[in-house]
This record gives C-alpha cells, sequence and structure tokens, in this order.
C-alpha cells in the first residue's frame, strides 16, 4: 500500500494556505481600524467655531444694515460665523451651503433624563432641501450615521418646515436662493 500524490496533496495545500488565511485576517484587520478611524474623523470631530475677523464683522454689518437693499447673500462662514456671534450655538451647529440645500452638523448633550442616551454628547446630521415653490423641507436627520424614521420626527420628513410655522416663507421674505457656499435672500418691499 503506497501513498499515492493525490492523497497527500489535499493536507499539503491546507499547510500552506494558513499563512494566506492569516495575512489575509491581518489585512481586514488593518482594514476596520484605518476604516473605523478614518469615520471618527469624518463623524465626531469637535466642531470648530466660526470667528469672524473685524474686517468680515464691519463688512457684514454694512451689508445687512444698508438701507433700500433687498437682496442679501452670506457666505457659509458668514453664516457660521453668525450663528457663533449672535447664539451660544457656534460649538454645536455648522452650517455647510450647497446647491439648493442645507446640510448641518449638530453636536448636543442629551438632557440625563433621556433614557438610554441621557447625558450622553450625540453627534448628527441634517438635510434640508430649500426651494421658494416647496419651502425648507427636512430630507433627512441621522444620528452616527443612522437615519431616524419619520415617526420619531413627528412625521415632519418631506414636509414644508415653514408650512408648520404659519407660513410658506418667514414674514418680510419673498425668495430664498441656496447655492454652493452662499445663502440669498430676497426681502419683500
Amino acid at each position: 500500500m503506497s501513498h499515492s500524490p493525490a492523497s497527500s496533496s489535499p493536507a499539503g495545500r491546507t499547510r500552506r494556505s494558513r499563512p494566506l488565511l492569516t495575512i489575509l485576517i491581518i489585512s481586514l484587520s488593518i482594514g476596520v481600524v484605518v476604516g473605523g478611524s478614518l469615520w471618527w474623523w469624518n463623524h465626531l470631530r469637535k466642531i470648530e467655531p466660526i470667528v469672524l475677523t473685524q474686517i468680515e464683522q464691519s463688512e457684514l454689518e454694512e451689508r445687512i444694515y444698508e438701507k433700500g437693499e433687498k437682496s442679501l447673500i452670506f457666505s457659509e462662514r458668514e453664516m457660521n460665523g453668525l450663528i457663533h456671534t449672535h447664539s451660544q450655538f457656534g460649538e454645536a451647529v455648522q452650517v455647510k451651503l450647497v446647491s439648493g440645500a442645507i446640510h448641518l452638523r449638530i453636536k448636543t448633550k442629551l438632557d440625563s433624563n433621556v433614557p438610554i442616551l441621557g447625558g450622553k454628547t450625540v453627534n448628527a446630521k441634517a438635510r434640508l432641501i430649500a426651494s421658494n415653490e416647496e419651502g425648507l423641507i427636512l430630507d433627512d436627520l441621522t444620528v452616527y450615521g443612522v437615519s431616524l424614521p419619520n415617526a420619531w420626527l413627528g412625521e415632519l420628513k418631506g414636509k414644508n418646515l415653514f408650512e408648520a410655522l404659519e407660513g410658506h416663507l418667514p414674514a418680510g421674505i419673498s425668495s430664498i436662493e441656496i447655492r454652493n457656499g452662499e445663502i440669498q435672500i430676497e426681502l419683500e418691499d
């Protein structure tokens, strides 16, 4: 009874494939760590408040209070600077203006009475679609990358948020246009 080469071959392949399997597992582990680190950097990093320079602030105030001006244009930087200067949300909210939409990054600490996550800091992202015809619409709200169900948001997804506030656009505003990096607000006469 001699051993044929065919009968010893599978055992030889198993021994040779173990180093390949080990390399594959290590590579996947490194990929998960790197991917997780990139996700953390993109989703959990601190929101830096935008502080406008004295020159930027004075130019912005001149435009806002200019008599007879019916069109106001704000850059993304100016919007974030206004949030920081005129509210306590500078370190909690960041605005990004893209064509036809507003993206918000929100970081807030939940009340300690909230079940499960009470007292924890929550990172969220919201996408609002803006148009003169449809108003301001909540497109999505995600918490740690998970889209919240519409029922949890009081059925507000896809609805005009201005109508929920008793009007199509806020009083005194005739139109709003959002382009990449800026927002233009037209005032009524």
